[in-house]
């Protein structure tokens, strides 16, 4: 089929030489070149080669800064960290007051934020005389309201009351300035030596929520 197909190209190519320049020689030219497309397209050749890809352009500038999003939704506020703040003394404190305006400071606790605060105290209680031993927190600082209730403990060698007793006490506070923690501790009804608290310790815990209640 080749063979043949050459055949009749070469026949046409003569034809168009013997024709010249005339416009039936230009109309056998056109066929002749059609003829010849064919054929390379059937000998699988490619009518025309592409010619090499030409180097990569230069990067164009930056187009303009699109518009802000609106944003998002604010997320929920997270709960603070539960900071721990202890005080503690084994140094012993006589308790000379006798009401809660003449108070013997037993313990003082750091420095609190602002923030609100569960607060637990514990404070060994020594005496070999008789009477009730108060003891009250009060803050921030020693002018600061009476933190919860008094606690009350009979110390001495009367038949209801303990030489060695440890009272304790726990309340929250919600302190709107920077401050301590107060302790002090009083004798109500003194009767012989005064009793002394020979340890004590406190531990303030900040909280995220302190719902109070009552008077």
């Amino acid at each position: 089929m080749r063979e043949r197909l050459a055949v009749a190209i070469s026949a046409a190519a003569l034809f168009v030489a013997l024709l010249g320049t005339t416009s039936l020689g230009e109309a056998a030219r056109d066929v002749a070149r059609s003829g010849a497309n064919v054929a390379k397209k059937a000998t699988g050749q490619k009518a025309s080669a592409r010619g090499r890809r030409g180097p990569r352009g230069p990067r164009g500038p930056r187009g303009p800064r699109g518009f802000l999003g609106a944003p998002g939704e604010k997320g929920e506020q997270g709960e603070p960290s539960p900071d721990a703040y202890e005080a503690r003394t084994s140094t012993a404190v006589q308790i000379t007051g006798t009401s809660p305006e003449t108070e013997s400071v037993v313990l003082s606790s750091p420095a609190l934020p602002v923030s609100k605060y569960a607060v637990a105290v514990q404070i060994v209680l020594e005496g070999i005389g008789s009477g009730t031993v108060s003891c009250q927190g009060r803050g921030p600082g020693p002018t600061g309201p009476r933190l919860g209730l008094p606690g009350k403990l009979h110390v001495g060698t009367g038949s209801d009351s303990i030489r060695v007793g440890t009272l304790s006490l726990n309340f929250g506070a919600v302190f709107g300035t920077i401050g301590v923690v107060q302790i002090g501790c009083w004798d109500d009804n003194p009767l012989g030596p005064n009793p002394s608290a020979t340890a004590s310790n406190l531990v303030a815990v900040r909280v995220g929520n302190l719902t109070q209640s009552g008077s």
